[in-house]
């Protein structure tokens, strides 16, 4: 396939000569029920497009939680399963854990806790002691199922590969076993200023953990700067900002950052084949007349700035009235995290704005607003970026937004996209429109500008955000933080492409 082909080219035959071994708290599919029948389903996001290809090619071992109905149905005697299905290329090994440790560590610690707190949207984090002992018995349930699948004689070479906020306490869990295991950390979410994550109870607890790794890695350079001053303010180590590393006890640990992307090519050949399907799907969601269609994709969650893009449209309509009756938005909303209490407020905040908007300007053959919550295919997503005169991206915080590179890749060549100054994707989509999120009427008027602009302007503005998400793909990020921690291992410089120390980019 294309993808193995990158990669080979990319890791030639380095990864071959070791196990890998990726543990994250999402699995790359689940099994469910449908109709009575075991069903399989893929997962979504980047991480599994990101590492699927090179575990396939490596015929390694991917450890997660089980949390499909039918998940415990399909695995063999050590909850294994090849995968995927029909091609057995690599292992999914699941781990079952109970619902109070789910609560705790998922849904307290994970998500009521370091989610808002390295996020820093003014969202109160909720610590809990019952919620931290779940999350490290969880992480040290993680470490065990690691460690029961290295050979204790060091005849087999390992890679481990741990992602997310989910799983730090993991890598010195596995060191304090082997201490010379290959163990490094991709960390999906931003990394919060020192005096903010110094609040964490568990600050130094969490610290420790992380610096089990030999190589930590973040989608942004300032998140890198981030860590590193508050292994400084909190533990008694030697911090190097020049090279971004860190000591301790008598360890060293490289900090670099990876921008995390997409799979370019195979985003841009299924969305040319969505292409004849858009027309008949917006038909289905939008009644009535309109000239301009924007669009925006996201889970309900208060970092995606989806308040601030609503009263934004609600402010543009109101000053420039000329664009009712003309300027529809759709807005993708997938539920998330149902089951606490400030995501479901969220959801009857938003609810109530749209229906707040839409009564205010709806005529009797059109309203400016449109939702939908049913999960949408990828050739349906497709076909919406595709029909998009303009996307927006206006999210509080994010370490990257993977859906403002979907939209380039996938929507028309004269479009245009707005995107926030606070994701990590606008450190690479310098074309975009920029934009505060925060700052109602200057989003407003940036919707306006994105109209208007000149179709040549578009077109070249775009040309250039697709040659930048072209360049730095999936397959480049998974193989750069591969390529540094084999080298690490391996007693070998680092090396940026400017040939010296600094962080890779």
């Amino acid at each position: 396939s294309p993808a193995k082909k990158v990669i080979e080219k990319l890791l030639g035959d380095r990864i071959g000569d070791y196990k890998l071994i990726v543990v994250s708290s999402a699995e790359p599919y689940t099994h469910g029920y449908y109709k009575d029948k075991i069903t399989v389903v893929r997962g979504a996001g980047g991480l599994i497009t990101a590492m699927e290809p090179i575990i396939k090619l490596n015929g390694g071992l991917w450890i997660a939680h089980g949390r499909g109905a039918s998940d415990k149905e399909v695995v063999n005697e050590e909850d294994k399963i090849k995968m995927p299905p029909g091609r057995r290329q690599y292992t999914l090994k699941r781990l079952w854990i109970t619902k109070r440790n789910l609560l705790g560590w998922y849904y307290g610690l994970c998500n009521e806790a370091l989610w808002p707190l390295c996020h820093s949207v003014f969202e109160r984090p909720i610590f809990r002691q019952g919620d931290w002992e779940a999350y490290t018995a969880v992480n040290q349930q993680y470490a065990d199922a690691v460690l029961k699948e290295i050979d204790p004689d060091h005849k087999e070479k390992v890679v481990v590969w741990i992602h997310d906020y989910h799983l730090a306490l993991v890598p010195q869990m596995l060191r304090e076993k082997y201490p010379d295991i290959i163990v490094g950390h991709f960390w999906h979410v931003p990394w919060p200023v020192a005096e903010i994550f110094r609040i964490f109870p568990w600050d130094r607890q969490v610290l420790e953990g992380m610096l089990g790794n030999q190589l930590i890695g973040f989608s942004r350079h300032s998140h890198c700067r981030n860590f590193l001053t508050s292994v400084s303010k909190t533990l008694e180590a030697k911090v190097d900002f020049d090279n971004l590393t860190i000591t301790y006890n008598d360890r060293v640990t490289y900090v670099r950052h990876f921008p995390i992307s997409i799979d370019y090519q195979a985003i841009s050949y299924a969305s040319q084949k969505s292409k004849r399907f858009g027309k008949s799907h917006i038909k289905q969601i939008v009644t009535g007349r309109y000239e301009f269609l924007s669009f925006g994709v996201e889970r309900i969650d208060y970092i995606k700035g989806v308040v601030e893009r609503i009263k934004a449209i609600d402010r543009f309509l109101e000053k420039y009235p000329e664009y009712q009756e003309r300027f529809v938005h759709i807005n993708v909303l997938q539920p998330s995290r149902t089951i606490l209490k400030r995501y479901e407020q969220l959801d009857q905040e938003i609810e109530t704005l749209i229906e707040t908007v839409n009564f205010k300007y709806a005529t009797s053959n059109w309203q400016p607003i449109h939702v939908i919550k049913e999960t949408q295919t990828p050739t349906e997503l497709y076909s919406l970026y595709k029909s998009a005169n303009l996307m927006m991206v206006t999210s509080l915080a994010e370490s990257m937004n993977l859906v403002a590179k979907e939209y380039v890749t996938a929507g028309p060549a004269d479009g245009a996209l707005i995107l926030s100054e606070q994701t990590g994707a606008a450190d690479e989509l310098q074309d975009a429109l920029i934009v505060n999120p925060y700052d109602i009427e200057q989003l407003a008027d940036t919707i306006k500008r994105a109209l208007e602009m000149p179709k040549d302007e578009r077109k070249q503005r775009m040309e250039k955000l697709q040659a930048a998400v072209s360049k730095n793909n999936v397959y480049q990020w998974a193989s750069k933080f591969l390529n540094n921690l084999i080298d690490i291992n391996s007693h070998l410089d680092l090396k940026s492409e400017s040939g010296n120390n600094t962080p890779t980019s």
